[in-house]
């Protein structure tokens, strides 16, 4: 299995608000910077959203992850690769 290359940024304080999605490969390619001034924008899905919707969005957004929320609160975080792998097995 190999590592997650995509990680959530936080604002600051005590909210713990995902502001955006920082690539590992950016963070090492622009060494220096910010995470907040290298992250993109988060993908938001809410939590009932069924798999290949979430694959379908994260593909329009080019995104390799996205936030799952319900009622405000994150929940997690799908990743592309394990969205997309159900429809390709089954």
């Amino acid at each position: 299995r190999e590592p997650i290359a995509v990680l959530p940024v936080v604002e600051r304080g005590g909210a713990g608000r995902v502001v955006g999605m920082l690539r590992l490969e950016d963070a090492f390619v622009r060494a220096g910077s910010t995470a907040g001034a290298l992250a993109g924008r988060a993908v938001r899905v809410p939590v009932r959203m069924r798999l290949p919707e979430v694959a379908a969005r994260m593909r329009e957004e080019d995104a390799a992850a996205a936030v799952v929320e319900e009622g405000g609160r994150v929940i997690g975080l799908a990743l592309l690769e394990e969205a997309l792998a159900p429809l390709l097995v089954g």
